[in-house]
């Protein structure tokens, strides 16, 4: 063996380590992590698998969620047996292994030159030791699962953007499931059908023929489920896009702070991305596949930013996109060295590793407070276990707190004062400027007066675990509280509920002392008028 094989050997080795040892440090510190809104599907397919169809309340028909392939698959293994929360976090770690299994197929795929051989190995890296994908391989939202059918697609869509009709009708399946799994799916495809009208236009009759080929195909797979939504839900668009959607300016603001969050945070993966679009365009090193790859990039980006970015850790918006960065830099590399610049490929790659490595020293702040479950989850279990065992079964409760309160408890009605959940309510006028926690994305939209109309049996204000009404965390109950008839009609109440038997419990100020604080309102029984 020559000292230069010897050298790359010895490389390799080190690489396949330090990346499955930052794989398995990330995987230990954030394994128990798992978001609140993770149950709001859980609760509709538990109401599914009892006969009451895919609803939040039996009954109310609204679509509150936006995974529905996701929900689907949660349902064939509930359906099964299994634990629903056990089969969300299933899903999404084999949707991780599934991805990092199809990335090293896909760069290995075809012979490399010695030249480049390492550059193929960015994408794999970057995205199976990302830290974010790693929270949301456990956190039990269709992130990681998203990220899955987004890659594939964007893979395919090289030979798509070459002529190839297979690809174009395999883009066609996955933009459609991507579709059903995040709304953001479109942006996938719809990139790719902008890319081939533009050939279209310029005369190329193969991109024709594809593009219509392509929308057909989306439509057959696609058209059906909008067909069925409008029919069983009322809506061609998901509830939740009526309780988050509405673009303003103080958004955008909020947009480009979570993207500088996440563009200064180790690796650093859009300053790298920036840096190698940079030196491939000096060195007029582009073709049509990395310009489609930094479309799609910039196309998330500029919905992330409209959107305000989000309020979840670890950078849940742009984990769909990680492989799409490691993707371009990969591309930049590898046209620079076909032209014999940056030949160092085993240095570049062990840069590389080593900023991924620095994840597990300094994470960042947004990553590192998903070591243990999300509060609301957390203190909502608590919560709902509690007014299973206590309170009337079918009471009416109003609340902000849409994910494990109800979950655990589905026996009782309840009123999603943030209107996820609520037709009223995701169609009210938001102002902004109410409410405490209103700056939070999803957060802004509310009705009081809608609410007090409903006669809940129960109103808990605030977070999971309830405050008193004028502390006006939400839109809704700053309205309550404004209501000179709400004390005559409601009862303030509160008790210390015991929570060492919930494991991890020492993580929570609310609950530190192994007992906390529950506060909510009890609708007193005499009614008064509106």
């Amino acid at each position: 063996m020559t000292s230069r094989n010897t050298y790359l050997w010895i490389v390799n080795i080190v690489l396949i380590l330090g990346v499955l040892g930052a794989v398995a440090a990330e995987a230990y510190r954030y394994h128990n992590y798992y978001q609140d809104d993770a149950y709001i599907p859980l609760r509709y397919v538990h109401n599914f698998l009892n006969g009451h169809g895919l609803v939040w309340n039996p009954g109310e028909r609204v679509e509150g969620y936006t995974d529905f392939f996701h929900v689907v698959l949660i349902s064939i293994l509930g359906g099964g047996g299994m634990d629903l929360v056990t089969a969300s976090q299933v899903i999404s770690l084999g949707a991780y292994i599934l991805l990092a299994v199809f990335l090293l197929m896909w760069v290995h795929r075809e012979p490399e030159a010695e030249l480049y051989a390492y550059y193929r190995h960015i994408p794999v890296v970057v995205t199976i030791a990302s830290a974010p994908l790693i929270v949301w391989a456990f956190g039990g939202l269709e992130t990681t699962l998203f990220c899955l059918i987004g890659t594939i697609f964007l893979c395919f869509s090289a030979g798509a953007l070459n002529g190839n009709v297979r690809m174009t009708l395999l883009c066609a399946l996955f933009g459609a499931i991507a579709s059903l799994i995040r709304p953001e799916g479109a942006i996938f495809f719809g990139i790719l059908c902008l890319f081939l009208l533009i050939r279209g236009m310029s005369g190329d009759k193969i991109a024709q023929r594809q593009l219509v080929m392509l929308i057909i195909t989306f439509g057959v797979l696609y058209g059906p489920f909008l067909v069925w939504r409008y029919s069983y839900y009322g809506y061609l668009l998901p509830n939740t896009w009526y309780a988050k959607g509405g673009f303003y300016w103080q958004r955008f603001g909020r947009g480009a702070l979570y993207l500088w969050h996440y563009a200064s945070s180790i690796p650093f993966l859009p300053l790298l991305a920036v840096a190698a679009v940079a030196y491939a365009t000096v060195t007029r090193s582009w073709n049509r596949y990395g310009f489609f790859l930094l479309t799609v990039i910039l196309g998330f980006i500029a919905y992330i930013t409209a959107v305000g970015g989000d309020h979840m850790p670890a950078f849940r918006f742009f984990v769909p996109i990680m492989p799409a960065f490691g993707l371009l830099i990969y591309h930049c590399m590898r046209s620079l060295a076909q032209k014999g610049i940056g030949k160092h490929g085993p240095i570049t790659l062990s840069a590389l590793v080593c900023l991924v490595l620095l994840q597990i020293i300094l994470p960042p702040q947004l990553v590192d407070t998903a070591k243990c479950p999300d509060g609301a989850g957390f203190l909502g279990r608590i919560v709902g276990d509690y007014i299973t065992q206590t309170w009337p079964k079918g009471s009416l409760i109003a609340l902000n707190t849409a994910g494990s309160t109800p979950y655990f408890a589905p026996d009782m009605r309840f009123i999603d004062m943030l209107g996820l959940n609520d037709t009223t309510i995701a169609r009210s006028n938001a102002r902004e400027t109410d409410g405490l926690y209103q700056w939070v994305p999803g957060h802004e939209k509310g009705n009081g007066n809608y609410v007090f109309r409903r006669d809940p049996d129960f109103i808990i204000a605030g977070p999971s675990n309830g405050l008193p009404i004028y502390c006006g965390w939400f839109q809704s109950e700053k309205e309550l509280a404004a209501r000179p008839d709400f004390h005559d009609r409601y009862k303030y109440e509160e008790l210390l509920l015991p929570v060492e038997r919930y494991n991890g419990y020492t993580n929570y100020k609310e609950a530190l002392t192994g007992k906390m604080v529950f506060r909510y309102y009890r609708r007193i029984h005499h009614k008064v008028g509106d």
